[in-house]
């Protein structure tokens, strides 16, 4: 088992339009088209996977051995950080008026600094409103979780 194709099929999964979620009566087309199939096998495959890093890890606590990467996050944000920021950038190169502005902004606060910090970022009151925009526009993934 690879730990990264697993991945990726489950990213992929994520993303996918499940008829049964939306209309319960029509559940079966997903045993048709084969994605209870793929989700089963992906969940069998990601819980393997989690359970050998669960195992390691108590293997390394028993021995004493500490690390700060012994249980990292291993799908939580990136994808949907990628999708976010791919979406700010399209509507950013899109509106070219928001995108002065947002310049303006980052100059603004940057005047005579070598670089912005993350200390920077309560002061970057139009940078949060393109970011909040943009999610309101294009959420990475579903956010209204079909419901039974």
């Amino acid at each position: 088992m690879n730990a990264k194709v697993t991945l990726d099929e489950f990213l992929k999964l994520l993303g996918t339009f499940s008829i049964g979620d939306y209309i319960p009566r029509l559940e079966w087309v997903n045993r048709i088209t084969g994605l209870d199939t793929k989700v089963e096998k992906v969940a069998k495959d990601l819980n393997t996977f989690l359970e050998s890093v669960i195992e390691e890890h108590i293997s390394r606590h028993r021995k004493g051995e500490y690390s700060t990467k012994d249980f990292d996050n291993f799908a939580g944000g990136t994808d949907t950080t990628y999708t976010a920021l791919e979406w700010i950038m399209t509507e950013l190169l899109s509106h070219p008026r928001a995108m002065e502005k947002l310049k303006n902004e980052v100059r603004g606060l940057a005047q005579g600094k070598a670089e912005v910090t993350e200390d920077d970022l309560g002061n970057m009151h139009y940078l949060k409103a393109v970011i909040k925009d943009t999610l309101r526009l294009h959420p990475p993934i579903p956010l209204l979780v079909p419901q039974e």
